[in-house]
């Protein structure tokens, strides 16, 4: 288009030599591709990750060694499950354990948010809060995780609902 080097570097907020070698690396090959590198090849293809990818989304509590076991038809390993589901934003979490809530429910809790909206610090004084934290000093704590992505901790296929009667 007529631009010079620098001018480029400026829009994309890199460097001249940057754009210089990709100008003189077009000129020779007529591509701006990477050349293949060395280095071990993937085991799965961008259709084998997106077909991982749904079958974690489809169902949350499916773990990663029996995606290894029953989603290929070639083996791969558990870590390779999990980095592709971490990059695609996946991560394992608990499923949120609560109770189904009515409409009743939450106007009710509505309600009571509206009438201590406007409580001072001695009002919260003489409510007891309690922390009942596990801590689990080795992995397996016997705890069910699923897989979803960040900031989808209430979505409905996500939670887990508790009876407690």
């Amino acid at each position: 288009m007529g631009a010079t080097p620098r001018q480029i570097a400026r829009t994309f907020n890199c460097s001249q030599t940057t754009i210089s070698k990709l100008i003189i690396h077009y000129q020779q090959t007529g591509q701006n591709q990477d050349r293949p590198r060395s280095g071990r090849p993937r085991v799965t293809t961008p259709a084998d990750d997106r077909y991982i990818r749904q079958i974690h989304l489809r169902n949350r509590c499916v773990t990663a060694t029996s995606t290894v076991a029953t989603a290929l038809g070639h083996a791969i390993s558990r870590r390779t499950v999990l980095r592709r589901l971490r990059a695609a934003d996946i991560r394992a979490y608990r499923p949120f354990h609560g109770m189904a809530l009515t409409r009743l429910h939450c106007q009710r809790r509505l309600q009571w948010a509206r009438t201590v909206r406007r409580w001072q610090r001695r009002d919260w004084a003489r409510v007891l809060f309690t922390d009942e934290n596990r801590f689990c000093l080795f992995r397996n704590d016997g705890r069910v995780r699923g897989f979803r992505r960040r900031g989808k901790r209430l979505a409905p296929n996500f939670i887990r609902e508790v009876r407690p009667f």
